[in-house]
Protein backbone atom coordinates (compact mmCIF):
# COMPACT_ATOMS: atom_id res chain seq x y z
CA UNK A 1 0.00 0.00 0.00
CA UNK A 2 1.22 3.21 -0.96
CA UNK A 3 0.52 6.49 1.06
CA UNK A 4 0.71 10.12 -0.60
CA UNK A 5 -0.59 13.63 0.00
CA UNK A 6 -3.88 13.61 -1.86
CA UNK A 7 -3.92 17.63 -2.93
CA UNK A 8 -3.35 16.04 -6.73
CA UNK A 9 -5.41 15.68 -9.52
CA UNK A 10 -3.39 13.20 -11.37
CA UNK A 11 -1.72 9.95 -10.15
CA UNK A 12 1.36 10.81 -12.71
CA UNK A 13 1.40 14.12 -10.12
CA UNK A 14 0.83 11.89 -6.97
CA UNK A 15 4.04 9.98 -7.31
CA UNK A 16 5.99 13.11 -6.38
CA UNK A 17 4.26 13.02 -2.71
CA UNK A 18 5.20 9.48 -2.07
CA UNK A 19 6.04 9.30 1.19
CA UNK A 20 5.36 5.73 2.86
CA UNK A 21 5.05 1.90 1.86
CA UNK A 22 3.76 -0.62 4.05
CA UNK A 23 1.69 -3.92 2.89
CA UNK A 24 -2.13 -4.33 3.67
CA UNK A 25 -3.50 -6.74 5.22
CA UNK A 26 -7.24 -8.37 4.10
CA UNK A 27 -9.55 -8.20 6.88
CA UNK A 28 -13.10 -7.81 7.50
CA UNK A 29 -15.23 -5.25 9.01
CA UNK A 30 -17.56 -5.65 12.01
CA UNK A 31 -21.26 -4.24 12.15
CA UNK A 32 -20.48 -2.45 15.25
CA UNK A 33 -18.12 0.73 14.17
CA UNK A 34 -16.22 1.05 16.83
CA UNK A 35 -15.23 -2.54 17.88
CA UNK A 36 -11.42 -2.21 16.05
CA UNK A 37 -10.87 0.86 18.96
CA UNK A 38 -9.30 0.16 22.09
CA UNK A 39 -9.98 2.27 25.03
CA UNK A 40 -6.87 5.18 24.35
CA UNK A 41 -8.07 5.56 20.85
CA UNK A 42 -11.45 6.41 22.44
CA UNK A 43 -9.85 8.79 24.38
CA UNK A 44 -8.00 10.33 21.88
CA UNK A 45 -11.30 11.07 19.90
CA UNK A 46 -13.26 12.16 23.19
CA UNK A 47 -10.70 14.57 24.02
CA UNK A 48 -9.52 16.31 20.52
CA UNK A 49 -12.93 15.66 18.66
CA UNK A 50 -15.91 14.77 20.60
CA UNK A 51 -17.54 12.51 17.98
CA UNK A 52 -17.36 9.15 19.50
CA UNK A 53 -20.93 9.16 20.19
CA UNK A 54 -21.86 9.86 15.94
CA UNK A 55 -22.90 6.79 13.99
CA UNK A 56 -19.95 6.76 11.11
CA UNK A 57 -20.92 3.43 9.84
CA UNK A 58 -21.66 4.42 6.03
CA UNK A 59 -21.46 2.57 2.82
CA UNK A 60 -19.43 5.38 0.57
CA UNK A 61 -19.76 3.51 -2.59
CA UNK A 62 -21.28 -0.16 -3.64
CA UNK A 63 -20.84 -0.67 -7.77
CA UNK A 64 -19.62 -3.63 -10.07
CA UNK A 65 -16.13 -2.50 -9.48
CA UNK A 66 -16.06 -1.23 -5.52
CA UNK A 67 -17.18 -1.03 -2.68
CA UNK A 68 -16.07 1.23 0.16
CA UNK A 69 -16.86 1.74 3.88
CA UNK A 70 -16.58 4.02 6.12
CA UNK A 71 -15.84 2.15 9.36
CA UNK A 72 -15.55 5.63 11.74
CA UNK A 73 -12.56 7.33 13.12
CA UNK A 74 -9.33 5.89 13.88
CA UNK A 75 -5.57 5.62 14.35
CA UNK A 76 -2.48 3.80 13.57
CA UNK A 77 1.00 4.45 13.99
CA UNK A 78 0.81 7.02 11.45
CA UNK A 79 -1.58 9.14 12.32
CA UNK A 80 -5.62 9.75 12.96
CA UNK A 81 -8.30 9.51 10.49
CA UNK A 82 -11.75 8.12 9.08
CA UNK A 83 -10.56 3.88 8.76
CA UNK A 84 -12.17 2.92 4.89
CA UNK A 85 -13.13 -1.00 4.55
CA UNK A 86 -12.37 -1.42 0.16
CA UNK A 87 -13.53 -4.55 -1.41
CA UNK A 88 -12.11 -4.90 -4.93
CA UNK A 89 -14.54 -6.50 -7.11
CA UNK A 90 -12.59 -6.59 -10.44
CA UNK A 91 -10.14 -9.15 -11.81
CA UNK A 92 -7.11 -6.32 -11.42
CA UNK A 93 -5.34 -4.55 -8.54
CA UNK A 94 -6.54 -0.72 -8.52
CA UNK A 95 -5.84 1.76 -6.16
CA UNK A 96 -7.64 4.41 -4.39
CA UNK A 97 -7.22 7.88 -3.36
CA UNK A 98 -9.60 10.97 -2.04
CA UNK A 99 -9.95 14.09 -4.15
CA UNK A 100 -11.16 17.85 -2.61
CA UNK A 101 -11.02 16.32 0.44
CA UNK A 102 -12.08 18.91 3.08
CA UNK A 103 -13.28 19.30 7.27
CA UNK A 104 -15.44 22.02 8.35
CA UNK A 105 -14.91 23.99 5.36
CA UNK A 106 -10.98 23.96 5.27
CA UNK A 107 -9.26 21.71 2.79
CA UNK A 108 -7.05 19.63 4.76
CA UNK A 109 -4.35 17.40 3.68
CA UNK A 110 -4.55 13.50 3.31
CA UNK A 111 -2.20 10.83 3.14
CA UNK A 112 -4.28 7.62 1.32
CA UNK A 113 -3.16 5.65 -1.42
CA UNK A 114 -3.78 1.48 -1.02
CA UNK A 115 -3.74 -1.01 -3.42
CA UNK A 116 -6.50 -3.39 -3.57
CA UNK A 117 -5.72 -6.89 -5.07
CA UNK A 118 -8.40 -8.49 -7.21
CA UNK A 119 -11.26 -10.06 -5.14
CA UNK A 120 -9.68 -8.90 -1.82
CA UNK A 121 -11.34 -6.75 1.01
CA UNK A 122 -8.91 -4.83 3.21
CA UNK A 123 -9.31 -1.71 5.38
CA UNK A 124 -7.19 1.57 5.40
CA UNK A 125 -6.78 4.62 7.40
CA UNK A 126 -7.60 8.14 5.32
CA UNK A 127 -5.00 9.86 7.76
CA UNK A 128 -5.73 13.52 8.18
CA UNK A 129 -2.65 15.86 8.52
CA UNK A 130 -4.13 17.15 11.93
CA UNK A 131 -1.01 19.67 12.36
CA UNK A 132 -3.46 21.58 9.70
CA UNK A 133 -6.46 20.87 11.24
CA UNK A 134 -5.04 22.46 14.72
CA UNK A 135 -3.90 25.69 12.86
CA UNK A 136 -7.18 26.26 11.51
CA UNK A 137 -8.36 25.46 15.33
CA UNK A 138 -10.31 22.55 14.23
CA UNK A 139 -11.61 21.12 18.21
CA UNK A 140 -14.62 19.15 16.09
CA UNK A 141 -15.28 17.29 13.25
CA UNK A 142 -18.95 18.17 11.79
CA UNK A 143 -18.69 17.69 8.38
CA UNK A 144 -16.39 15.34 5.88
CA UNK A 145 -16.02 16.07 2.40
CA UNK A 146 -14.26 13.89 -0.69
CA UNK A 147 -14.91 12.87 -3.66
CA UNK A 148 -13.07 8.90 -4.12
CA UNK A 149 -10.73 8.74 -6.87
CA UNK A 150 -10.12 4.27 -8.33
CA UNK A 151 -7.29 3.70 -10.76
CA UNK A 152 -4.98 1.40 -12.13
CA UNK A 153 -1.13 1.67 -12.02
CA UNK A 154 -0.31 0.04 -15.34
CA UNK A 155 -2.33 2.19 -17.96
CA UNK A 156 -3.76 5.18 -15.51
CA UNK A 157 -7.04 3.76 -16.07
CA UNK A 158 -10.06 5.19 -14.35
CA UNK A 159 -12.16 2.62 -12.91
CA UNK A 160 -14.35 4.40 -10.78
CA UNK A 161 -14.85 8.55 -9.78
CA UNK A 162 -17.05 9.41 -7.28
CA UNK A 163 -19.48 12.46 -6.55
CA UNK A 164 -18.83 14.66 -3.68
CA UNK A 165 -19.16 12.51 -0.25
CA UNK A 166 -20.91 13.87 2.76
CA UNK A 167 -20.41 12.29 5.83
CA UNK A 168 -22.22 14.41 9.24
CA UNK A 169 -20.75 13.42 12.75
CA UNK A 170 -23.83 14.86 13.86
CA UNK A 171 -21.59 17.43 16.18
CA UNK A 172 -23.76 20.32 17.23
CA UNK A 173 -20.19 22.29 17.18
CA UNK A 174 -20.15 25.33 15.14
CA UNK A 175 -16.81 26.05 12.99
CA UNK A 176 -15.58 29.15 13.45
CA UNK A 177 -13.15 30.99 10.59
CA UNK A 178 -10.42 32.92 11.16
CA UNK A 179 -9.05 36.16 9.36
CA UNK A 180 -5.18 34.78 8.80
CA UNK A 181 -2.78 38.30 8.91
CA UNK A 182 -0.05 38.14 6.50
CA UNK A 183 1.61 38.73 3.36
CA UNK A 184 -0.62 38.89 1.13
CA UNK A 185 1.10 37.07 -2.17
CA UNK A 186 -1.62 36.97 -5.12
CA UNK A 187 -5.54 37.81 -5.05
CA UNK A 188 -7.22 37.66 -8.74
CA UNK A 189 -9.47 35.23 -10.31
CA UNK A 190 -10.76 33.67 -6.82
CA UNK A 191 -7.83 32.92 -5.61
CA UNK A 192 -6.09 34.72 -2.35
CA UNK A 193 -2.44 33.13 -1.15
CA UNK A 194 -1.41 34.70 2.06
CA UNK A 195 2.40 34.35 3.31
CA UNK A 196 2.05 33.96 7.09
CA UNK A 197 4.48 34.65 10.30
CA UNK A 198 7.18 31.87 9.37
CA UNK A 199 7.74 30.22 12.62
CA UNK A 200 10.81 30.15 14.19
CA UNK A 201 9.91 27.76 17.00
CA UNK A 202 13.18 26.05 15.60
CA UNK A 203 15.62 28.84 14.25
CA UNK A 204 17.31 26.17 12.95
CA UNK A 205 14.46 25.24 10.78
CA UNK A 206 11.90 27.72 9.82
CA UNK A 207 8.69 26.77 8.71
CA UNK A 208 6.78 28.71 6.17
CA UNK A 209 2.74 28.32 5.76
CA UNK A 210 0.75 29.55 3.67
CA UNK A 211 -3.02 30.61 3.46
CA UNK A 212 -4.90 30.23 0.23
CA UNK A 213 -8.35 30.52 -0.70
CA UNK A 214 -10.28 29.66 -3.25
CA UNK A 215 -13.68 31.52 -4.14
CA UNK A 216 -14.10 29.44 -7.42
CA UNK A 217 -17.20 27.27 -7.71
CA UNK A 218 -14.42 24.82 -9.05
CA UNK A 219 -11.58 22.81 -6.95
CA UNK A 220 -8.03 24.17 -7.54
CA UNK A 221 -4.90 22.56 -7.21
CA UNK A 222 -1.84 25.45 -6.37
CA UNK A 223 1.29 23.86 -7.35
CA UNK A 224 4.89 25.73 -6.86
CA UNK A 225 7.42 24.84 -8.91
CA UNK A 226 10.05 27.71 -8.42
CA UNK A 227 10.99 28.89 -5.15
CA UNK A 228 13.58 30.74 -3.77
CA UNK A 229 15.12 32.19 -0.77
CA UNK A 230 17.36 35.28 -0.61
CA UNK A 231 17.93 34.72 -4.04
CA UNK A 232 19.06 31.44 -4.29
CA UNK A 233 16.91 28.93 -6.12
CA UNK A 234 15.85 25.78 -3.49
CA UNK A 235 14.40 22.69 -3.94
CA UNK A 236 10.79 22.78 -2.97
CA UNK A 237 7.50 20.45 -3.98
CA UNK A 238 4.34 22.25 -2.65
CA UNK A 239 1.03 21.48 -3.68
CA UNK A 240 -2.94 22.22 -2.20
CA UNK A 241 -6.24 21.26 -3.31
CA UNK A 242 -8.29 23.84 -1.81
CA UNK A 243 -12.52 22.81 -2.58
CA UNK A 244 -14.78 24.95 -4.21
CA UNK A 245 -15.74 27.89 -1.93
CA UNK A 246 -12.88 27.00 0.54
CA UNK A 247 -9.76 27.39 2.26
CA UNK A 248 -6.59 25.79 3.58
CA UNK A 249 -3.43 26.64 5.55
CA UNK A 250 -0.14 24.20 4.34
CA UNK A 251 3.16 24.18 5.86
CA UNK A 252 5.29 24.40 2.30
CA UNK A 253 8.30 22.97 4.31
CA UNK A 254 6.99 20.47 6.38
CA UNK A 255 9.67 17.72 5.49
CA UNK A 256 12.15 19.96 4.18
CA UNK A 257 15.16 21.99 5.99
CA UNK A 258 14.79 25.05 3.63
CA UNK A 259 17.74 26.62 5.67
CA UNK A 260 19.99 23.41 5.26
CA UNK A 261 18.83 22.46 1.70
CA UNK A 262 20.15 26.54 0.22
CA UNK A 263 23.00 26.81 2.25
CA UNK A 264 21.60 30.13 3.92
CA UNK A 265 22.19 31.05 6.96
CA UNK A 266 18.76 32.95 7.91
CA UNK A 267 15.79 33.78 5.66
CA UNK A 268 15.48 37.42 4.70
CA UNK A 269 13.78 36.93 1.09
CA UNK A 270 11.70 34.70 -0.40
CA UNK A 271 10.54 34.37 -3.54
CA UNK A 272 7.50 32.29 -5.00
CA UNK A 273 6.19 31.02 -8.06
CA UNK A 274 3.06 29.70 -8.17
CA UNK A 275 0.72 27.77 -10.84
CA UNK A 276 -3.01 27.52 -10.40
CA UNK A 277 -5.05 24.45 -12.28
CA UNK A 278 -8.74 23.55 -11.50
CA UNK A 279 -10.11 20.23 -11.22
CA UNK A 280 -11.34 19.42 -14.53
CA UNK A 281 -8.36 21.22 -16.07
CA UNK A 282 -10.30 23.91 -17.40
CA UNK A 283 -8.45 26.70 -16.30
CA UNK A 284 -4.66 27.13 -16.08
CA UNK A 285 -2.68 30.12 -14.43
CA UNK A 286 0.84 30.75 -14.14
CA UNK A 287 1.84 33.38 -11.70
CA UNK A 288 4.75 35.51 -12.45
CA UNK A 289 7.46 35.02 -9.64
CA UNK A 290 6.23 36.78 -6.16
CA UNK A 291 9.48 38.16 -3.92
CA UNK A 292 8.63 39.32 -0.17
CA UNK A 293 11.56 40.42 2.36
CA UNK A 294 10.98 39.10 5.85
CA UNK A 295 11.35 41.18 8.26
Amino acid sequence: MKKFATRLYSPAAAILLLLVSLFSTAVSYEMDPYSYMDEDEQEFMQDNYGNIEADMYQVLVDTEEVKITSLGFGSDTYGFGLKLEIENKTDEEFTVQVREFSINGYGITTYFSPDVQPGNVITDLLEFDTEEMTMVSIEEIVDIQFKLHVFTWDDFNDVFNSDLIHINTGSSYVQEYIEFEGKELYNAYGIKIVLLDLDYSNPADPKIYLYIENDNDKAMSIHMWDFAINGQTTECYFSADIPAGMRSVSCLNKYDNLLRTSGEDEINALTFEFMAISSDFSFNLDIDPITVTIE
